[in-house]
């Protein structure tokens, strides 16, 4: 879009080596558009830019002079500055219609690999986002903090925000390694919280986890897959954005295996899961991966069942370590069904040691029609 005008100036060295160093690369992000590292280059192109209008038009006042002097018509001089100006606003424009994020065109010309945009769809911001700043709302603004590397910005207003080590192999072992064990241990008794994502776990995050105990750290409030602990806090946690529950809703926070979303206008949510009776059977829904500190709890699915056979109509469990720990499993039977309309399936069960990735789940028989609409996890003690 700047024609090429950046060539005229001294100032685009410096991002011609950068340019050099990306093109040689096999790295197809470094030089496919919708990437952030053109951002590198830029506000160098732009002043290089700057630069060759200038340039330009220092050009107009010597064939300005020249004229005059040839005693010609002032009003026949050209303006190469303003003319190349209003050139590079017109193409400007049309890269803008055509490729700009905000244009609908991009993404059809995105989908034929040309350049590299996601789908609108994942524009929006993911589930978790209320909720998790919520919980580092809780965090006071003078407090030390340990976290992610994703979270840290949100955080490094604090005067004092520590970032949990990058998972490298190199400090997996050796004395690399126990340098970076004394840094994290000196980082934690320095430190007032600790927000950790336990849904992706890494090394040094699960080594953060495991020294909670041994630095004085007590579970504080969650959400999702989120911890945020307190050091010396010794009393109940609470969930968040609501203390004693969390609600899930199967059309926002569950995956659906067999089934489909539909609309449902007796539900609470407006939309919920279904499963057709004689089409699907397996799993319906399943997630959404949360942790659990010890404790008693309670998690109601709330369902509606229709045109159900006799027998076993579905499965209801909850499960961690992706299904192949169960912690408790009930099953649906057809005479336990009293209503064609929205009823509640609880399930109540005990954890005796923190635990990762807890999934609630649903397998269908095939025997019925299943809407599935929320899922409330609560604390019993």
């Amino acid at each position: 879009p700047l024609l090429f005008t950046p060539l005229r100036s001294k100032f685009v060295l410096p991002p011609l080596a950068i340019l050099f160093s990306m093109f040689v690369s096999n790295y197809i992000p470094y030089y496919s558009i919708g990437n952030q590292y053109a951002l590198y280059v830029v506000p160098l192109l732009f002043i290089a830019t700057v630069h060759t209008l200038s340039a330009f038009g220092t050009m107009e006042s010597n064939k300005t002079r020249l004229v005059n002097r040839c005693e010609s018509i002032v009003k026949k001089v050209t303006t190469p500055q303003r003319d190349l100006a209003k050139l590079l606003v017109a193409v400007s424009m049309i890269f803008v219609i055509s490729i700009s994020p905000l244009s609908p065109f991009a993404y059809k010309i995105s989908q034929m690999g040309l350049l590299w945009y996601p789908s609108p769809l994942h524009l929006n911001p993911p589930k978790f986002v209320e909720s998790l700043d919520a919980l580092i709302a809780l965090i006071p603004n003078d407090a030390s903090v340990l976290t992610c590397n994703y979270i840290l910005p949100h955080v490094s207003s604090r005067p004092n925000a520590y970032l949990i080590p990058f998972d490298l192999a190199e400090y997996r072992s050796g004395e690399k390694k126990a340098y970076m064990d004394n840094y994290v241990m000196q980082i934690l008794n320095d430190t007032e919280y600790v927000l950790i994502d336990l849904g992706y776990p890494d090394y040094w995050s699960d080594f953060v986890l495991g020294k909670m105990s041994d630095a004085h750290f007590g579970a504080y409030a969650l959400t999702y897959s989120f911890v945020l602990f307190k050091k010396n806090y010794e009393g109940q946690f609470y969930f968040v954005p609501h203390a004693d529950s969390q609600v899930f809703v199967s059309s926002r926070d569950m995956n659906i295996d067999v089934g489909k979303l539909v609309a449902d206008k007796s539900s609470k949510s407006g939309y919920v899961a279904f499963s057709e009776k004689g089409v699907d059977s397996g799993i319906l829904i399943y997630g959404p991966y949360v942790c659990l500190p010890v404790g008693t709890y309670n998690v109601t699915y709330e369902i509606k069942v229709t045109d159900y056979e006799a027998g076993v109509v579905a499965t209801f469990d909850v499960a961690s370590d992706v299904a192949r720990n169960f912690i408790v499993q009930k099953d649906l039977y057809s005479d336990q069904i009293s209503t064609q309309g929205w009823f509640n399936m609880s399930l109540v069960f005990s954890i005796n040691k923190f635990t990762t990735n807890i999934e609630f789940r649903i397998i269908t028989t095939g025997s019925a029609n299943i809407y599935v609409d929320r899922v409330i996890l609560s604390i019993l003690r």
